[in-house]
């Protein structure tokens, strides 16, 4: 429209020119032929048409002046609109931004297209950052320096002062020219917006307006990016706290209800059993496997499995050698996952093929820097843990270490309990009698009530005079036997413990290392396990006591340890009670012969004489004199005399037989009460005992003595009372004497009626 208003104008000009000659033209046409009038008319015509076109002219420049004037005025305005268009529009898309580098890429790209710059770029740095460049071409020369350089170098011109524009040469044809523009907060500069242009002019105010307004779009865009981002960043943050508080409020709870069962547990394998269930699910693992750890073997021994396989692992006959686990876990309190169990060298590599492990967790147990044991997760497919589950996963094996310290303990103070209440029992023994047989019942009580796991027990004592171990007492099986006076087996580890005064522990018998330990329980062929104690003192040992049960394993360290500490007591109560015996001994014994006297004979004759009368049992008695020991006294004196006592009296011990009972009755007489005998065996055995005194001789100074004895036997009758029954048998005995001695007589004389 602005070039057809020009034109018109312009053909006006034109018009009236033309116009203006042709009237001067019709002039001189008109005075060549009118003459001077013409001339006139002409002159006039001329000067009105140069005054004419003069003020044309004037019209005309004026108008085109004014009419340029308003059309850079309407190009302005169209640029002022076409610029606060752009830069609403780069506020518009820096709006919608968030991102600091993609907010930098639009303000670059509008300065570029909309605003017709050659090259923008964008210098951001913050104190305590690296500085970050963003431009679309490389730029030279142009850095961000320290804050102080940097707010004197871009601060915006002070109104009525000329812009911060920087001119630099350049190559022909035009220079280059630089504005930077700061980009700041409300109290720092944190940029720099760097404009360049080739260009014959400087920048104008309006242009400089521009860079600043598109410098301050870019700051406020860049402070919401950066407020949205920490906001988002808090935001983010609060929700993994949240979660993170959730999860550790899952976990304590979780972690209350392992340390709940555990605390509610009755005894260390329940605990075992409730823990092993209560993690394989927490931790959703296939398998669990919980070892405690064995201080002899010097690794953890797996006690229970949980899950996948289980039943192959809990079987009893399971390989020993497949329950080890090596000691390195425990060499520190941190989980330790294993991504690769195949070639872990402290597991079973067939434990690890039957579980089918592609990841392991294994979680020591350790309380007070003591090594209790170590739990094993088992995976069948690779299983990665965060440091979040591996931290819970250490505080339940924390707790876990504790409760099984707590349940040890527990056990400790148990079986200390028992300990000092079997030795109370044996203190109470010995306090309360004195009497072997009976102190022999209550140790075998105490032993088998102190230790739950014993299910049978034998007490061994050694015979003073010959060395021998012999079995004196022994309880379970289907009865109680007390004086058994059974000789020990040298094989037995009862024997084998008073040998080396050494305790025994036997978890197996029927193991290669343990095979002679059938030899303590002949009679209870079930019998799988079991402990043995010697009774000993510094000076002497006394005996042993075994105890057995028909449960592999079913004795421990601690057990052995407890019935080492109760035989102790009781071979105090034992020796006590032995002493007893013998000063009892000592009170019914003959000195000279060992055999019991004249008393010890009553005491137990009477016994003996009320059962066979109870009982209807046969009783035989003899009575059995030395011929001429007075003789011999007389003639060689009362040592020689003495001597064939003592040789007559163990003659007639090793004849007769053990419960036999022999006494010393007289000077040279002795008597013989022979229980379940009748009175035809009796004369047998005085008919043996008379020839194996005849066959003996004795030397004395060159002198043979030759010595025989005289035998008088008779056999319980009814109506008999022990009075009769001895004054019967001293009869037969005189007869013998009145026969001419080295005889063996009857009595055939029945109790009168005056002593029925």
């Amino acid at each position: 429209m602005r070039f057809n208003s020009r034109t018109k104008w312009l053909r006006l000009k034109y018009l009236t020119q033309i116009a203006v000659i042709l009237i001067l033209g019709g002039g001189i046409l008109a005075e060549a032929l009118d003459g001077e009038v013409g001339w006139r008319h002409w002159l006039q015509w001329t000067v009105g048409s140069l005054v004419a076109y003069g003020v044309i002219e004037v019209i005309s420049r004026n108008y085109l002046s004014l009419n340029q004037r308003l059309e850079e005025q309407l190009l302005q305005s169209e640029q002022r609109i076409r610029t606060q268009k752009a830069l609403i529009d780069l506020s518009s898309s820096l709006a919608t931004s968030r991102d600091e580098e993609q907010i930098c890429q639009i303000a670059i790209q509008t300065l570029e297209q909309k605003f017709g710059y050659d090259r923008a770029s964008i210098l951001l740095g913050e104190s305590g950052l690296n500085t970050q460049r963003i431009s679309s071409q490389p730029v030279e020369g142009v850095g961000l320096s320290a804050p102080t350089q940097l707010v004197q170098a871009i601060q915006p011109p002070e109104p009525g002062s000329p812009p911060s524009i920087a001119h630099l040469p350049a190559p022909f044809p035009a220079p280059l020219l630089r504005v930077r523009a700061p980009l700041r907060n409300a109290a720092t500069h944190f940029g720099v917006l760097v404009v360049e242009s080739y260009r014959g002019k400087p920048f104008t105010p309006e242009e400089l307006s521009v860079v600043y307004a598109v410098a301050n779009l870019i700051s406020i865009s860049l402070q919401n990016a950066r407020h949205y981002k920490e906001q988002h960043h808090r935001q983010v943050e609060a929700e993994r706290k949240q979660r993170e508080l959730a999860g550790r409020e899952r976990s304590l709870a979780l972690l209350n209800q392992v340390t709940r069962e555990a605390l509610q547990a009755r005894g260390l394998n329940s605990l075992i059993v409730r823990v092993s269930e209560h993690i394989s699910r927490l931790f959703s693992a296939d398998t669990c496997l919980f070892a405690l750890w064995d201080e002899r073997q010097e690794c953890s021994l797996i006690q229970h499995a949980y899950g996948y396989r289980a039943e192959w692992i809990n079987n009893p006959l399971q390989d020993p050698a497949i329950r080890k686990i090596d000691s390195m876990p425990l060499t520190s309190s941190q989980a330790l996952p294993i991504a690769k169990p195949s070639i872990s060298p402290w597991i079973h590599p067939r434990l690890i093929e039957r579980l089918g492990s592609q990841t392991l967790l294994a979680l020591p147990l350790i309380a007070r820097d003591q090594k209790l044991g170590v739990i094993l997760l088992s995976y069948r497919k690779p299983h990665a843990l965060s440091s979040t589950e591996l931290g819970f996963a250490e505080q339940i094996a924390n707790q876990v270490a504790l409760a099984i310290a707590k349940e040890q303990a527990l056990e400790v103070a148990q079986h200390r309990a028992k300990e000092l209440d079997a030795l109370q029992k044996a203190t109470k023994a010995l306090l309360s009698t004195l009497e072997l047989e009976a102190l022999l019942e209550q140790i075998l009580d105490a032993a088998l009530s102190a230790i739950p796991a014993a299910e049978s027990g034998q007490l061994h004592l050694v015979v003073p005079e010959t060395g021998e171990l012999q079995l004196y007492a022994a309880q379970g099986g289907e009865e109680r036997r007390i004086r058994l006076f059974k000789p020990a087996s040298e094989e037995s580890y009862s024997a084998q413990a008073v040998r080396q005064r050494k305790p025994f522990l036997i978890e197996d018998i029927h193991s290669e290392r343990a095979a002679s330990a059938a030899a303590d329980f002949p009679d209870l062929p079930k019998i799988s396990s079991l402990i043995v104690a010697p009774l000993l003192t510094a000076e002497r040992v006394y005996g042993a006591l075994a105890l057995g049960s028909s449960r592999k394993s079913a004795f421990n360290a601690n057990d052995l340890q407890l019935l080492v500490s109760f035989a102790a007591t009781a071979t105090t109560a034992l020796r006590n009670a032995q002493l007893h015996a013998a000063v009892q001994q000592q009170a019914v014994t003959d000195p000279l012969t060992g055999l019991y006297n004249r008393r010890g004979f009553w005491n137990l004759a009477e016994h003996e004489f009320l059962r066979a009368h109870r009982f209807r049992r046969p009783l035989s008695l003899m009575m059995v004199d030395i011929d001429l020991l007075k003789q011999i006294n007389d003639t060689y004196g009362h040592l020689v005399g003495d001597k064939i006592l003592s040789i007559v009296s163990a003659n007639c011990r090793a004849e007769l037989r053990q419960v036999d009972i022999v006494a010393r009755y007289g000077g040279d007489e002795f008597i013989v009460l022979l229980p379940e005998t009748t009175l035809q065996e009796a004369l047998q055995v005085a008919e043996r005992l008379r020839s194996r005194i005849e066959g003996l001789h004795l030397s004395h100074n060159g002198d043979r003595l030759n010595t025989t004895i005289c035998v008088g036997v008779a056999e319980l009758c009814p109506g008999d009372t022990l009075d009769s029954l001895i004054e019967r048998t001293d009869q037969a005995l005189y007869l013998a004497k009145q026969s001419g001695r080295n005889q063996v007589r009857v009595s055939s004389q029945y109790p009168s009626q005056e002593k029925l």
